[in-house]
């Protein structure tokens, strides 16, 4: 139980105590934001200044469940909450992305359009090239979000449009600022685009839409700035949140873009690791007493125990100065130490004889080890509401290459890449509205697959007539995450060794090994390839 302090009243709290009275100073700072958080929904405001703060917007809108500025320091407190947020963030956003068509070989040479998708896809690309406004690159913008959303459970852009009223960029806004306002009390009439296919070539068209809308409200210090949600065509004033027709659409508030991971207690998201705070809090109190135990060393090494008798002063001191001066350093292994004492019941006769004996208290000392087995489950529970093997924070002791790379891949399968697909969604819609048609956002992930079984079933699907180049390209796309742009020279919709075995045909013989050769030239003098790699089909005979 904790202690009030002299002189002040102890407060009472429905929330479980992690705090006490005489607790140094340094310490007491670092558990402030765990105590707000521990004690979550309880009557105890977390920080009065943040409820003064917000105090003049609390009507319109709404309170987030846990506070996001506590909740973005929390990872400073943790060993194992960062990096568990910088897997995240590497394996969905650190790849990269690419622009590709929405139809696959829509623009090979000879169909119909392919032109004017290809001017497409490079207007989109040079898009994104400069799609972050107050960055550097499109990754980065994604890096920010992914991090907002795993340390605070959601995150925000900013729509920047040009004067004609077309997206030209977007603005990272810290989660930690923002609030979301209340909806509001009619439904809105909202125009969309939706993506269209009809025998295999893709359109748009204009959805309508009715549903209610939301306002949001960011705080920088004492000032306030309101926005809409993206597609709100209302006319919305940023200094209060309210309808205002009477503003032009330039001094109007700007469009956000809420980004929240999705659960259903709250409109706010909630972090992953929301279940798991005690297991963070518990284990940043466990290497607080760790480090202060062992800073102050709280049980002595060594005790004196006299019996019928006592130590003078002298002696006393003596041994004080022994102890601070001498028993340090190389030389202090052949010392001696001298202890004298008086009896207590010296001129007496048949009294007990005094006695000393030193005791060490060694095994009674604290050990930095403490807690250890409590420590290492609190990082596995944080690892489980991640579902993040262990070696993506580096705790790779038992793993070899065959369970790191089933690691991986089940990660990427299980986490990563359907956050990936939630996020292209998104920005695919944008596109869209935007008035892309054939343009498609897509992030890059690792390459997870094994290249010696891609090579197998390639080579299997080849000799059994499965495997076109046009497949064979695609798949080495997805495998390089890159664009090999399109296949010349042969038919990319006949299996190479069709179009092998016809030349031979032509040619004559096509058990005669000279006339094999002589096709292998003919297909290599289309595409340039050096004449060893004929002897890896044919054999050592020289084809040259």
């Amino acid at each position: 139980m904790s202690k009030a302090t002299p002189g002040k009243k102890a407060k009472k709290s429905s929330g479980p105590i992690v705090m006490t009275s005489k607790e140094p100073a340094d310490r007491k700072s670092n558990q402030t934001v765990l105590k707000a958080l521990i004690i979550g929904g309880s009557n105890v405001p977390a920080s009065k200044v943040e409820v003064d703060q917000w105090a003049s917007v609390s009507d319109s809108t709404i309170t987030p469940p846990f506070d996001p500025i506590q909740l973005s320091e929390l990872p400073e407190y943790s060993s194992v909450l960062g990096p568990c947020i910088e897997a995240l963030v590497v394996n969905t956003t650190g790849f990269g992305y690419r622009v590709i068509p929405a139809v696959r070989n829509s623009m090979d040479e000879g169909v119909e359009g392919a032109e004017e998708i290809k001017k497409e896809i490079d207007e989109a690309t040079n898009f994104f090239s400069s799609a972050y406004i107050g960055g550097t690159s499109f990754d980065q913008l994604r890096a920010k979000t992914r991090r907002d959303k795993e340390t605070i459970g959601y995150a925000y852009w900013e729509v920047i449009r040009d004067m004609e009223g077309r997206v030209s960029g977007f603005n990272y806004i810290p989660a930690r600022e923002m609030r979301i306002g209340l909806l509001s009390d009619e439904p809105i009439k909202v125009t969309r685009s939706v993506q269209r296919m009809s025998n295999g070539s893709v359109s748009t068209s204009t959805q309508i839409i009715h549903k209610r809308l939301r306002t949001y409200c960011q705080r920088v210090g004492l000032k306030k700035v309101w926005f809409k949600e993206y597609g709100d065509p209302r006319i919305i004033d940023p200094t209060n949140g309210t309808v205002n027709d009477e503003l032009s659409r330039f001094n109007s508030a700007n469009e956000v873009i809420y980004w929240p991971l999705l659960q259903t207690r709250s409109v706010y998201g909630i972090p992953r690791y929301i279940g798991n705070l005690l297991a963070i809090t518990g284990s940043r109190s466990r290497d607080e007493m760790c480090y202060y135990l062992l800073r102050n060393n709280n049980v002595p090494a060594l005790a004196l125990l006299v019996s019928n008798g006592s130590l003078t002063k002298p002696t006393i001191d003596r041994i004080q100065e022994f102890l601070d001066d001498t028993v340090k350093g190389e030389g202090s292994f052949a010392k001696v130490v001298i202890i004298e004492a008086e009896s207590a019941f010296d001129g007496f006769e048949g009294t007990a004889n005094m006695k000393m004996e030193m005791k060490p208290l060694i095994e009674a000392q604290h050990t930095d080890s403490m807690f250890g087995e409590y420590d290492k489950e609190n990082h596995m529970k944080i690892l489980r509401s991640f579902r993040l093997p262990p070696i993506f924070i580096g705790s790779s002791n038992d793993y070899n290459r065959a369970t790191a790379d089933t690691s991986r891949k089940l990660a990427d399968e299980q986490v990563f890449a359907p956050e990936r697909t939630i996020e292209e969604s998104m920005i695919n819609q944008l596109l869209l509205d935007m008035g892309f048609v054939h343009a498609r956002f897509r992030a890059n992930g690792p390459n997870i697959t094994n290249n010696e079984d891609i090579v197998n079933v390639m080579n299997n699907a080849e000799r059994s007539g499965g495997m076109t180049p046009a497949l064979s390209r695609a798949m080495l796309e997805d495998i390089m995450g890159q664009d090999l742009g399109e296949v010349t020279g042969i038919d990319p919709d006949i299996p190479f060794s069709a179009q092998m075995a016809e030349i031979v045909k032509n040619l004559g013989k096509t058990n005669e090994p000279s006339q094999q050769v002589t096709a292998y030239k003919q297909l290599m003098d289309m595409f340039g390839i050096h004449s060893e790699v004929g002897k890896a089909i044919f054999g050592e005979e020289d084809v040259s």
